[in-house]
């Protein structure tokens, strides 16, 4: 790819036409910058810009304004071409208005954060709060033992953890996943001498609304640190682990049989363990001494799964996963035509008080 350097003036100009301030910054183009873009005649691009800290901050809820762009700009390449310039945007009109729910948490963010990121915090927030709305329902329902597939691993899940947690430290979650059998045509325990190999991906990082661990929270009352509303359990949602990535390489054949990070064989009667660490950033910023919660693993569905062992079924078994390995199956992607195996949720939760 060529390498190009472009230099480019910015004048601000008042509507008499005065000249303001004058830059003159230089850009090397290298294949990738969020700025720069590639149009052909007739094409476009839009992107959104915050309005600036020193209007937002004197708008009068129901005021009607007039928001005009008196900038232009030339843009010119050290090649020899002509510049090009940009004139001077339209005119937005807009009313200002309130949100009807304000957030909590604004004022306390803005005097240790400033203005603008405590926006980017309230959108957040409200981002949250929208998505929590839209899916709460389907979010508390676990999956249920009676949507086992039938002929497929008889597969239970259950949950350990501290029932205590002192304040500001990690902790750890310990999954068990135990085959017990087959699923019989009426949801019921069948005994089966049969081995299965499962990715272990959906336990790790599941990603269905109903799927995956959830927290409850009970706040401490004031008066006492023992003392509960068993009516007042409020769900919070666990922030997300996964780092961002952006990966263009193409799938990998990764070999069932060698895999034993991604994939697991069991035999009746064996159990599988992930232990997953929590941060303490996990739990409310507003979580205090006596509060209680409660996880639970509200269950998965597998990607990929088969009857056999890694050591011999599956020791040449290839499938395919993304570039970066630690993801769900690409191919195949109807787990080659078996039935789907679906893990109900743990039945039975995990408590833990904070501690000093």
């Amino acid at each position: 790819m060529t390498t190009q350097t472009l230099s480019y003036e910015s004048k601000s100009t008042t509507p008499g036409g005065a000249k303001l301030a004058e830059a003159s910054p230089r850009l090397v183009i290298q294949g990738w910058e969020p700025y720069l873009w590639e149009l052909w005649p007739g094409g476009h691009v839009r992107f959104t810009a915050p309005l600036h800290e020193r209007y937002h901050k004197r708008l009068v809820e129901g005021e009607r304004y007039d928001l005009r762009e008196y900038v232009g700009r030339e843009l010119r390449v050290n090649a020899g071409q002509p510049p090009l310039r940009v004139p001077e945007g339209c005119r937005v009109s807009f009313t200002a208005a309130a949100e009807a729910v304000p957030w909590p948490g604004r004022a306390a963010c803005e005097a240790r954060d400033g203005f603008l990121l405590a926006n980017v915090e309230e959108r957040q927030w409200r981002a949250q709060q929208l998505w929590q709305q839209e899916n709460r329902a389907k979010r508390r329902e676990a999956i249920a033992e009676q949507e086992r597939v039938p002929s497929t691993p008889f597969i239970s899940a259950t949950l350990e953890c501290p029932s205590t947690i002192p304040h500001g430290h990690s902790f750890d979650v310990t999954l068990q996943i135990i085959y017990e059998g087959l699923v019989s045509d009426t949801h019921e325990l069948e005994l089966t001498e049969r081995c299965i190999t499962f990715h272990t991906y959906d336990f790790q990082f599941p990603s269905g609304l109903r799927e995956g661990f959830r927290l409850w929270r009970q706040r401490r009352r004031e008066t006492s640190i023992i003392s509960h509303d068993d009516d007042k359990w409020d769900e919070y949602s666990i922030p997300d682990d996964d780092a961002f990535l952006i990966a263009d390489d193409p799938p990998v054949d990764v070999r069932v049989g060698d895999d034993v990070d991604n994939f697991v064989t069991l035999r009746v009667g064996e159990t599988w363990t992930l232990t997953k660490r929590f941060d303490w950033s996990s739990l409310p910023d507003d979580t205090v001494l006596g509060d209680v919660f409660s996880l639970v693993f509200q269950g998965t569905t597998v990607d990929w799964w088969d009857w056999g062992s890694q050591e011999h079924e599956h020791r040449d078994t290839v499938v395919k996963l993304p570039c970066w390995v630690v993801g769900p199956v690409v191919d195949p992607t109807d787990n080659g035509g078996r039935p789907r195996l679906v893990v109900p949720g743990s039945a039975r939760r995990v408590d833990f008080t904070v501690i000093e």
